[in-house]
């Protein structure tokens, strides 16, 4: 349980900082947010200079991709025992996704057409307005 002892030896501790930070203006809501003029709050998180997170850079090749491609290559009687016993169960699922991951999906072509099979007919509507006259 806080005492008044207690709570005045809290801020005898707090440094010249932290009351800097307490005095800062506050939102509608009551909090500093989105109330920071400059980006200094955020110093202690920005990145080092020289230093970069990713040195590699994105991935040249999917790896899950590679696996795949191996699981069906390697063991096709081992992946259709299984993949026959899922389907079986009801699970297409795992298949559809094994099969999209190893090969990519299979590409789904539309054909828009008008009436039977003709060109589709458009047509656009300009209506000018006069803003003098009466409605």
């Amino acid at each position: 349980m806080k005492t008044a002892n207690s709570i005045e030896a809290q801020a005898a501790q707090k440094t010249p900082s932290d009351k800097a930070q307490n005095s800062l203006k506050l939102n509608r809501k009551g909090n500093r947010r989105g109330m920071h003029s400059d980006a200094s709050y955020i110093a202690p998180w920005k990145w080092k200079k020289g230093f970069c997170p990713n040195p590699g850079g994105r991935p040249k090749k999917d790896r899950a991709q590679e696996i795949a491609r191996e699981i069906f290559e390697e063991n096709p009687e081992a992946v259709y025992k299984a993949l026959a016993k899922a389907v079986l169960q009801g699970n297409a699922y795992a298949f559809g996704q094994l099969a999209d991951r190893a090969y990519g999906k299979i590409p789904q072509k539309q054909e828009i057409t008008g009436k039977d099979g003709g060109p589709v007919e458009t047509s656009i509507q300009v209506t000018f307005v006069n803003p003098d006259a009466p409605r």
